[in-house]
């Protein structure tokens, strides 16, 4: 058989699901790997019937290695826990086991198979705190303070042991956004949609986020690149905006009035912090630069989609959900 196809981790995730549709639309040959039998089943009624698709479970129980990398030239490895489990004290342990372990089991089995390449998706959290006002560089020290940071970092340390067997990439991604984006991005939609008062007017920070295009782009780059073989990088949009900017712009693309109260930044945050919202404050107020240079003058990569693009395709998707929610996933 030839080597061809693709393994996919994570693909019932946000940027895993939408890889998957993105080679599905190209025609590009794929496998994913879930971690239920429950997972599995979502992927096959949510995208298509016709999903090659393994659980890891019976892949492990079966010795299944050999059927799994077979013709697989690359892995991308979305697959993570994020948050940790309800009523499990050791939260440290348990993004170890996840994140480190499970990472590292399939890496290897990667390299015994003779997999060309494995992509690793990390996270801006092995940087640790994020109050900086210089821009995040690849050559920026690591200092986790998270379960998930720490769980990550220990990852990207032990796949770089890997590199004489495997080529290794890694990429280090801001907060995602895009069509079908959850959490405190689906928020702050939300907030705007209903024209509630928002204590967000004088904020003079500069964020960077990314797309889920401009992710998906870079990450499908990534795997023919030759210049991206053992290499770290990190990737944004184009543009940063400050947190006000950010709401004028979904209220613009909703056609929605903003309602923004100019509440000094020190007094923002100690009203925040009083209530509990501590990391909230982080991330609303704080400066997330990202210098990618070394993508673009490396690898010749730039953002396909403008913020306003990938932010107006968001907006939509949110809209359409209000109306009538679309159960079309790769739309």
């Amino acid at each position: 058989m030839s080597k061809d196809t693709i393994l996919v981790t994570g693909a019932n995730g946000f940027v895993g699901r939408a890889l998957v549709c993105s080679f599905l639309k190209n025609k590009q040959p794929i496998r994913i790997l879930t971690h239920s039998t429950k997972s599995a089943a979502i992927l096959k009624t949510e995208v298509s019937p016709d999903l090659d698709v393994y659980c890891i479970q019976t892949v492990i129980d079966n010795d299944l290695w050999d059927k799994l990398f077979d013709g697989i030239d690359a892995v991308i490895h979305c697959g993570a826990q994020t948050h940790p489990q309800k009523n499990i004290e050791n939260s440290q342990q348990q993004f170890m086991k996840a994140n480190y372990d499970t990472t590292m089991n399939l890496a290897n089995k990667a390299a015994i198979y003779g997999v060309r390449r494995f992509i690793f998706l990390s996270s801006m959290s092995v940087f640790g705190n994020m109050k900086r006002y210089i821009p995040f560089t690849e050559k920026t020290a690591l200092l986790p303070i998270t379960p998930y940071g720490i769980s990550k970092l220990r990852a990207e340390e032990a796949l770089k042991e890997l590199s004489d067997r495997i080529e290794l990439v890694i990429i280090r991604p801001p907060l995602v956004y895009g069509p079908g984006v959850k959490g405190n991005f689906k928020k702050l939609f939300s907030l705007v949609y209903k024209k509630l008062p928002l204590p967000l007017g004088a904020i003079k920070n500069k964020r960077h986020f990314i797309g889920i295009n401009n992710l998906v782009d870079f990450i499908i780059l990534c795997v023919w690149a030759e210049k991206a073989k053992n290499e770290i990088f990190l990737v944004a949009d184009s543009e940063a905006l400050s947190t006000t900017a950010l709401v004028n712009q979904i209220g613009r693309a909703m056609d929605k009035k903003n309602y923004l109260i100019p509440i000094p930044h020190k007094l923002l945050e100690l009203m925040l912090k009083i209530i509990g919202l501590s990391r909230l404050a982080d991330q609303l107020l704080y400066n997330i630069e990202i210098d990618f240079t070394k993508a673009k003058t490396l690898l010749n990569w730039v953002p396909p989609y403008s913020l306003q693009e990938e932010l107006q395709l968001s907006i939509n998707h949110f809209l359409q959900e209000k109306r009538a929610p679309n159960k079309e996933v790769c739309a």
